[in-house]
């Protein structure tokens, strides 16, 4: 049954273009980003069998909450909670708001919060997005808007457990091998799953590591878009 309804999702993917969805319509994002958004359709088929399989299983633990009308609350974690949690957090984000997924929250924590790298910012306003620098309470925070009229994004380090995040019934996404290691259980969590992105921050100090930024940025968006253009029907 699962290669079944692999291999029509494939068929589809193949055969049908983003525009044939477009009399609901996408929601509409900043110019720049739209583009961006738009391009990332046809590299669904180029995600790998291992990792479409984990969006997959998570897109049908989701469908599960909307047939029932359970909300979701998904909460990405990462070690310092600085570019990868917050990669996978502002596309889901995004990518829920554009397919118009609704009834869903997300969270992003890490295990030893630290700042926001300023390439995480960087490669998101790359993308698209318009971001702003504030301060709330002595923390480094930023707004990251991606459409028009509506409240930005607000993304800061934290803990994956401090005052806020979700407590029970709720889906951690593991985004870093280090987190899975060290973190072997995610306490209320009732869906846990791993999808490990490579930390840019290995190539600070280098000519590259801009360029590697970029690119976990572009990866964490096409897989979370992949994983709500899954869930538009519903």
């Amino acid at each position: 049954m699962y290669y079944t309804i692999r291999f029509l999702i494939l068929i589809t993917l193949s055969y049908i273009p983003d525009q044939a969805y477009a009399k609901k319509g996408p929601k509409k994002l900043y110019p720049i980003l739209q583009n961006y958004v738009h391009d990332l359709y046809p590299d669904y088929r180029s995600i790998s069998e291992e990792r479409r399989r984990i969006i997959e299983e998570l897109a049908s633990y989701i469908r599960g909450n909307i047939q029932t009308g359970v909300k979701t609350e998904l909460l990405f974690v990462g070690t310092n909670n600085s570019t990868r949690s917050q990669f996978s957090y502002v596309w889901a984000r995004t990518a829920a708001y554009y397919y118009g997924v609704n009834n869903l929250s997300f969270f992003s924590g890490g295990i030893s919060p630290s700042e926001i790298d300023t390439q995480t910012i960087m490669a998101l306003e790359d993308a698209g997005f318009i971001a702003y620098k504030i301060n709330q309470t002595g923390e480094t925070t930023y707004e990251i808007k991606y459409s028009y009229n509506l409240n930005p994004i607000t993304i800061r380090s934290k803990t994956y457990n401090t005052f806020g995040q979700p407590t029970i019934n709720f889906a951690s996404i593991v985004v870093c091998a280090n987190a899975d290691i060290n973190l072997p259980v995610i306490k209320g969590t009732n869906f846990r799953t791993s999808l490990h992105y490579f930390d840019p921050k290995a190539y600070q100090g280098t000519n590259e590591v801009m360029d590697q930024y970029k690119e976990k940025c572009r990866e964490a968006a096409l897989e979370m878009f992949y994983l709500f253009y899954l869930l538009k029907e519903n």
